[in-house]
């Protein structure tokens, strides 16, 4: 259980840490809302990998690890849109969300996220091919490879010794 929490917690503080250092501060790309709730999703998983460092009883594991799953389904939501929105046609004449007056409150922000339209479509930084977007939804598929070897570490230390006893029987 400690190292996928480990090893989810050095990925998404990583990723939290390219997203402002690199492509904010080095590129000058401003995030527009849907990359901000992007970072927010991903801090809040730092957050519950980090709780998961320090819990051992199977109640409270389980609980993070479902509010884990539910944060990467948002994250698939919020991705899969800005994707979606990215292949729509461009029109050059729409104003990218990121270059709007500042945005007050999270409900404004989430509000503005999915109000936009193709003004999401341009696209500004590109690695082997995909955009800043497609990556962050590898990314969450990524999160949620690690989720099930979790759930699945879960299930190994609570039913294992269960099915070594039962062997031993025989």
């Amino acid at each position: 259980m400690r190292p996928t929490n480990l090893i989810g917690l050095g990925c998404s503080l990583f990723a939290l840490l390219f997203a402002y250092q690199f492509l904010e501060v080095y590129m000058n790309l401003e995030p527009c809302p849907l990359c901000i709730l992007d970072r927010i999703v991903v801090g809040l998983m730092a957050a519950v990998f980090a709780a998961g460092l320090f819990v051992d009883k199977m109640g409270p594991r389980l609980g993070l690890l479902g509010g884990n799953v539910f944060l990467v389904c948002i994250g698939f939501v919020l991705t899969g849109r800005h994707v979606w929105l990215q292949n729509q046609p461009f029109n050059p004449e729409s104003v990218c969300l990121a270059e709007q007056p500042e945005i007050q409150g999270l409900l404004e922000l989430v509000q503005e996220a999915f109000d936009a339209q193709a003004d999401c479509g341009l696209i500004s930084w590109e690695v082997f091919g995909m955009s800043i977007p497609m990556l962050t939804l590898l990314m969450f598929v990524g999160f949620l490879f690690l989720l099930f070897a979790q759930a699945f570490g879960i299930y190994q230390e609570k039913y294992a010794p269960l099915d070594e006893e039962d062997e031993g029987e025989d």
